[in-house]
């Protein structure tokens, strides 16, 4: 019964699931934490309890649909809700795309499968304009995506709205990291992944508590190849200063968003550290 809300890859990783030389996912491949960026050790801290949305009528088995937004943004969605939604809480396993949008097509069915094994109910999302990008009027975009979620969701389905945790690649985690955390994180005291991407457009005001920070964790992982490297520590360093519990880890080898395992497993890995599970 948790949510996570998972952004995906930019440029260069929508022709290609894999990386060179994978390994399975959770193998190491040489990574280090990135030198005074390891954060505060998310340990076994107590969840907050179940925060149930009470949303109920909502269609099961594969649904795509378009939503709009109060300020007249519109974009579609796809999931697939489990057979028993009526009678458990679940949370959700929410996916925004990198630049281009291909990967709301190609990681639909992992995202269900990886949300499926944490009774989390898995979600992609289309950015809400033409080029498909999340960070392009983020603020806008921000918006969509909390009501999509609120408004939407939560309204069909019983959701723990403690429970959502946020996951973002390259441009997808630039939205994260640079709107949508800002502005809308404490409605979502969970936490956060972020592969190969940071700031991107910075919001000007932290609209969180202290309360909502200490519990709200972020994981972030990327290579030392990357190009957006500057501004994934950016944003580690900026999030940590707040008071977040932050983890990275910088992989020594490979370029943008390019993980041993592929984006599927490097998700898998990183979405199971946040959840304090083994990844093993």
């Amino acid at each position: 019964m948790i949510s996570v809300l998972i952004a995906s890859c930019g440029s260069g990783v929508e022709s290609s699931r894999r990386s060179p030389g994978q390994l399975a996912p959770g193998q190491s491949n040489g990574g280090r934490d990135l030198p005074g960026y390891q954060g505060q050790p998310f340990g076994q801290g107590a969840q907050p309890p179940a925060r149930g949305s009470g949303g109920r009528g909502g269609a099961t088995g594969l649904v795509e649909a378009t939503f709009t937004a109060s300020n007249q943004k519109s974009s579609n969605y796809k999931t697939r809700i489990p057979a028993d939604v009526s009678q458990k809480l679940y949370g959700l396993t929410i996916h925004l795309h990198g630049d281009g949008g291909g990967d709301y097509r190609w990681l639909f069915e992992d995202n269900v499968r990886i949300g499926l094994e944490h009774d989390l109910i898995g979600i992609v999302v289309l950015a809400p304009n033409a080029e498909r990008r999340w960070y392009r009027q983020g603020e806008q975009n921000a918006r969509f995506l909390h009501e999509l979620i609120q408004n939407e969701i939560a309204k069909k389905y019983d959701i723990d709205l403690n429970r959502v945790y946020f996951s973002g690649v390259s441009g997808g985690s630039q939205f994260l990291t640079g709107q949508f955390i800002p502005l809308y994180g404490r409605y979502y005291r969970s936490g956060a992944v972020m592969l190969c991407g940071g700031p991107e457009n910075w919001q000007s005001r932290l609209d969180m508590g202290q309360e909502d920070i200490k519990s709200f964790r972020l994981s972030w992982l990327s290579t030392a190849g990357d190009f957006l490297l500057d501004q994934v520590e950016e944003g580690i360093s900026y999030y940590q200063a707040q008071g977040f519990p932050v983890k990275s880890e910088i992989l020594r080898s490979g370029e943008h968003c390019d993980f041993p395992g592929g984006i599927d497993g490097a998700l898998e890995r990183k979405i199971k550290e946040v959840l304090h599970e083994s990844a093993d």
